[in-house]
């Protein structure tokens, strides 16, 4: 569950091949990244960190999926579940419960399921979009710390387009209000050519 000023934007909107969709619960967050897109990524993978009192920020593990376009992304205390398409419909339910063990509990494909914008939403939230806020604030048990995701996003002029830049980090925040952990989750730079 996404807390402190839930996001009261409409759904943005996907663009193809993407990755960072994200979703996050009390105590941890979970995102995916694809190869191609994300340098040092390989396959498709769905991550999660967890942030714990006396532990701080930490990575909890990493599952393998099939390659597919993420259209649905949920976060409960147990389990993540992920959906979308790519060549056919894939759904995943992957079990956060062990903050040491990650791992896959279901998997289903449907080469018959057809995407209906009308009843498959509503699209996941994105660590790229410029339209989230500069900060979300996440649930967190660690009553020492608070836990934010931290959004961040540029463009320049450059010859023949604009560079994009997009970052977007998991902070802890100590009692002083200063940022005492940091994990970078998403940095992408591309270039928008101008015809």
């Amino acid at each position: 569950m996404l807390v402190a000023g839930a996001l009261l934007l409409g759904p943005p909107l996907v663009r193809a091949d993407e990755d960072g969709a994200f979703c996050a619960a009390k105590g941890y967050l979970a995102y995916n990244l694809r190869e191609g897109i994300t340098p040092g990524t390989t396959g498709h993978r769905l991550r999660v960190v967890r942030f714990e009192p006396g532990r701080g920020i930490f990575a909890a593990g990493e599952v393998t999926l099939e390659d597919f376009q993420a259209h649905g992304m949920t976060c409960d205390q147990d389990h993540v579940k992920m959906y979308g398409w790519g060549m056919i419909f894939q759904q995943y339910v992957i079990e956060t419960r062990d903050p040491h063990n990650v791992h896959v509990v279901e998997h289903a494909a449907d080469a018959a399921r057809k995407f209906d914008p009308a009843k498959d939403g509503p699209e996941p939230h994105w660590l790229w979009d410029e339209k989230q806020p500069a900060v979300l604030l996440l649930e967190s048990l660690d009553p020492d710390h608070k836990y934010q995701v931290v959004f961040s996003h540029s463009e320049k002029s450059v010859e023949g387009g604009i560079e994009h830049y997009r970052k977007a980090e998991l902070v802890q925040v100590n009692s002083q209000g200063k940022a005492s952990q940091r994990l970078v989750l998403y940095k992408n730079t591309f270039l928008e050519t101008i015809d």
